[in-house]
């Protein structure tokens, strides 16, 4: 064991080398140099750990030295997603850190995700880069200068924060701004004004600030990122064509298939045909080029084809992996492939005016499920054998509660299976006591199992107390309180920090379900409506507008009402409980496909349900499209 010392001695050494450290010159060592140089990528936050190489995605190089660059006020990244984002952040962060100390902060949508990229970004490259060990003290050492998200190193600090939290953004001054993905940043950091205004004003005091911003973009003229990235040279990434030479930018339009494996890339002057490996060093040859004035704002833009990163198992190569990525989202819907839009093209979605179709027709294809009861009376209703699951939400009014249960299967299809009012006052417990027995109730399926709600909601943006005193009452069922918040974002469905509730941006829900009544074919999102609902039902499904509002300053886009709209409530309810749920359709699926005899169905039915098996027999495939909290 060291002698005391020899604990004081080391630690005296140490104290003086990184007295040492914070006069040291910083040289002219550049980012993208110190991150060849010294840079070790973690195995649990890189496909390929190890040495950091910038001649793998040579398009890092520039914007990472762009921040020593003095005529640069700021810089913008119009990036992709995987294509190295993230890595050229910590690059920079790294740098400033070990090269050329600074007091850093570093912009997240949330303080849950300045938490995680601390965690799983920060933490990992401090410990395995051998430059870096030593000048941080671990979170869990009892040196309070030092937690997640708060660390000091000789010369500087880092502080990780979050978009929502006015706090985060106050006091101390900072000289290296980085915020990223700031299209999922909301409008206000609580009251106090556009939270990448705060973030920068805190720069103001430094000469040689740093302002680095990052995103992939979501809706055109709502886009935070695009409308910065619109102010500067907007620089993109030329490369030759390995056959005639010809400089060009990647395009989705020039990738070309008669299947997705045989994917190729095409030029657009001479036509040839290009493949991965030939595009993999296109991109290694490529350079940056302006496409407008320089005004002292540099603007980068790149998508997902330039991507060097090797494939996933299963697909021949990147660009087939591009293709089957790009069928698959085209295949499952809008929502789907504004995704894909946005996170691989880097494109900004341009929202056609967020209506759905007309009631009428939603009403004229409703679907008849039943079946005539042998013994007369009621028809036999049977829950559809692709609806695997049930789930229910409660939108609470002053004199009534509204119920429907709503079931769904593989790719999120969608079944409205039973809608009920409850008359009353919402004070009075015998109300809440019929309302209870309706969500204990089971319903058939058509291989004769009963199904029960496998979770539900309720609304508290009325009658907040009791709707909170019923639920606690329902314990341990998954039974849940929500409240409703005018925005949009991901993720849509949040635990409150506050209150035992979940809070939904339900313009997130209102655009997918809008979208998925679009659909014309049975599948992944398409929404059935029964038989059983009128005219007046169906309308409250499509009663809101999307109207464009201005908050400080920003484009917003909002749901506003025409009419009643109990019907959409219900449906973006719904969908909250399986975003929490997050079921296994496909496992589900399987325990519920055996066939049963009709007179086990009818033994098990309720007389008073109407809705059975869909007429069509059309295939089903797909896949979530939300995440959640517990699965199923």
């Amino acid at each position: 064991m060291p002698s005391s010392n020899g604990k004081r001695c080391e630690g005296s050494r140490r104290a003086w080398q990184l007295g040492l450290e914070i006069f040291r010159p910083a040289g002219r060592l550049t980012p993208t140099e110190w991150s060849d140089q010294f840079r070790i990528l973690s195995r649990e936050a890189s496909f390929r750990p190890g040495r950091f190489d910038s001649s793998l995605a040579p398009y890092q190089r520039e914007p990472m030295d762009s921040v020593l660059d003095p005529t640069v006020e700021r810089v913008v990244l119009m990036w992709a997603s995987q294509t190295g984002k993230t890595e050229t952040i910590n690059n920079i962060v790294g740098f400033h850190i070990d090269w050329k100390p600074s007091p850093i902060l570093v912009l997240q949508p949330t303080l849950e995700m300045a938490e995680t990229w601390s965690k799983d970004r920060l933490a990992p490259m401090l410990r395995d880069t051998p430059r870096m060990k030593g000048k941080v003290e671990d979170p869990r050492s009892r040196d309070a200068n030092n937690t997640i998200l708060h660390k000091r190193f000789p010369g500087g600090h880092i502080t990780s924060c979050g978009a929502n939290s006015a706090a985060s953004l106050a006091s101390r001054p900072i000289r290296v701004v980085i915020c990223d993905e700031v299209d999922r940043y909301p409008l206000s950091a609580g009251t106090e004004g556009d939270p990448v205004a705060l973030a920068y004003k805190r720069a103001d005091t430094f000469s040689d600030s740093v302002l680095f911003m990052t995103s992939t973009p979501t809706i055109r003229g709502a886009s935070r990122v695009e409308r910065e990235f619109e102010l500067t040279d907007r620089k993109m990434f030329f490369v030759p064509c390995p056959n005639c030479d010809q400089f060009q930018t990647l395009k989705w339009s020039q990738v070309k298939w008669d299947e997705p494996q045989n994917a190729y890339y095409e030029c657009e002057k001479c036509e040839a045909h290009i493949t991965d490996k030939q595009r993999v060093a296109m991109v290694q040859k490529g350079e940056w080029r302006s496409t407008t004035k320089f005004t002292g704002k540099r603007g980068y833009w790149i998508n997902g084809i330039y991507s060097p990163f090797a494939a996933k198992k299963g697909f021949k190569n990147r660009l087939h992996q591009m293709v089957v990525d790009f069928l698959d989202a085209k295949a499952k819907g809008r929502e789907t492939l504004k995704v894909w839009t946005n996170t691989f093209l880097a494109e900004t979605w341009e929202d056609e005016a967020q209506v759905g179709p007309a009631p009428e027709a939603i009403y004229s294809r409703r679907e008849d499920y039943s079946r005539p009861n042998t013994e007369g009376g009621n028809p036999v209703v049977l829950i559809p054998k692709e609806c695997v699951v049930l789930v229910g939400f409660g939108d609470v009014q002053q004199d009534r509660i509204e119920f429907g249960v709503v079931g769904a299967g593989v790719g999120e299809e969608l079944w409205i299976i039973e809608h009920r009012v409850f008359m009353g006052n919402v004070e009075r417990w015998d109300l809440w006591n019929e309302v209870d027995e309706f969500i204990q109730r089971k319903w058939v399926h058509v291989s004769g199992t009963p199904l029960a709600l496998s979770a539900a909601g309720f609304d508290t943006g009325h009658k907040s107390k009791i709707v909170q005193a019923f639920i606690r009452r329902c314990r341990p069922r998954k039974v849940f309180a929500t409240k409703g918040i005018g925005t949009s974002g991901v993720p849509w469905v949040s635990r409150s920090r506050k209150q035992p509730i979940f809070l939904l941006r339900v313009n997130t829900a209102k655009e997918a379900i809008y979208s998925r009544l679009n659909l014309e074919e049975f599948g992944p999102g398409y929404i059935h409506v029964p038989l059983s609902v009128d005219l007046a039902f169906v309308g409250q499904m499509v009663s809101e507008r999307v109207v464009t509002r201005f908050r400080f300053g920003m484009p917003v886009k909002t749901f506003e009402e025409h009419g009643r709209n109990e019907a959409l409530d219900i449906l973006v309810g719904s969908l909250a409980m399986l975003d929490i749920l997050r079921p296994n359709y496909n496992k589900l699926s399987q325990n519920l496909n055996t066939p049963v005899e009709q007179e086990k169905v009818e033994e098990n039915q309720n007389p008073d349900r109407n809705l059975v098996i869909p007429k069509s027999k059309m295939s089903r495939s797909g896949s979530k499209w939300m995440s959640g909290f517990s699965r199923v």
